[in-house]
């Protein structure tokens, strides 16, 4: 994602060159043939196991809805270049009836076991299990991380592919997302504490092909918890595991290019705008931003060549 440096709320227009990245080496025209299982982590809104923060009144993000959300935009692109998605599940809807005790989150509908998850991965005989989340700690923090199964006898890990595609995966969510530089790619019984406490992680544990789990950035981080309440800034973050799979596969890819940014008020300390209105030329398109205090835009499917940006109040 590129973000544009800081700017006064007047009308502002920035030249940008849109950069095509395709592979001298591809192998495969597309992802036809390919399949892949998309897991949307968590599900449901029940408070017992869904992450649920609040940066700001009005501003109300559930981790389940962000993940998948941004699963479904996945799943449209990965489509679009001729692979088969199967999701793990296939609504988030808040109008379901729980259970009587919140915390009893087996009996809720919009979230399938893990055990679940990877054993439909499996019964599909895909080729690649990818699943969904974002990640909380301190609320100071924000970096990407992908984890995979480590084989607790050999420490190593369990699909040694697996650790090529969550290199990939790691650098294409992050140049998407402009995290900062910790995390990265971990096994995951070592990094929950080896032998004093290690464990496979429960999505991962079963399944009988490659998979991961990726942490995009962190959702409790307030300035990430307001993007992520964007539909496009989900969209850029699934262009990043995309561009991941299609790195992995030596696949092109795509000749049309993404201008992204925020819009910032430099008079206000560099605080982010609601309402903006974005026109891009020479197309003449035009985004609206949301009220979320996050000042995103988003512009995708570019031809190559050179744009300006138009910020106007």
């Amino acid at each position: 994602m590129k973000r544009a440096a800081p700017i006064s709320p007047l009308l502002t227009s920035i030249i940008f060159l849109v950069l095509v990245s395709t592979s001298l080496m591809a192998q495969r025209a597309d992802l036809d043939s390919l399949k892949f299982c998309i897991d949307p982590g968590h599900g449901g809104f029940l408070p017992c196991n869904d992450r649920h923060v609040i940066p700001d009144v009005g501003t109300d993000f559930w981790e389940s809805e962000s993940n998948f959300r941004k699963a479904l935009l996945l799943k449209s692109l990965l489509e679009a270049r001729g692979a088969t998605v199967y999701l793990t599940r296939s609504t988030n809807d808040s109008t379901t009836v729980y259970p009587v005790h919140p915390t009893d989150c087996n009996n809720d509908p919009n979230e399938p076991s893990l055990s679940a998850r990877w054993q439909l991965a499996n019964a599909n005989n895909v080729n690649w299990f990818h699943s969904i989340h974002s990640n909380a700690f301190n609320g100071s923090t924000n970096y990407t991380l992908v984890l995979l199964k480590e084989n607790i006898t050999t420490r190593q890990a369990q699909f040694p592919e697996a650790l090529t595609m969550s290199d990939a995966m790691y650098r294409r969510i992050r140049e998407r997302n402009r995290t900062g530089a910790l995390g990265g790619v971990r096994l995951d019984y070592t990094f929950y504490g080896g032998t004093s406490g290690g464990f496979n992680l429960g999505v991962l544990k079963g399944l009988a092909m490659p998979g991961q789990l990726s942490e995009g950035s962190f959702h409790d981080y307030y300035p990430e918890t307001r993007r992520l309440m964007n539909n496009d800034y989900r969209k850029n973050e699934a262009y990043g595991i995309l561009n991941g799979f299609l790195e992995y596969y030596v696949v092109p890819f795509d000749t049309l290019g993404v201008i992204a940014g925020t819009q910032v008020d430099k008079a206000s300390a560099n605080k982010p705008l609601d309402g903006i209105v974005v026109r891009l030329l020479p197309l003449n398109r035009v985004y609206n931003g949301d009220n979320y205090h996050n000042g995103f835009f988003f512009f995708d499917s570019l031809p190559s060549g050179n744009y300006s940006v138009l910020f106007q109040t």
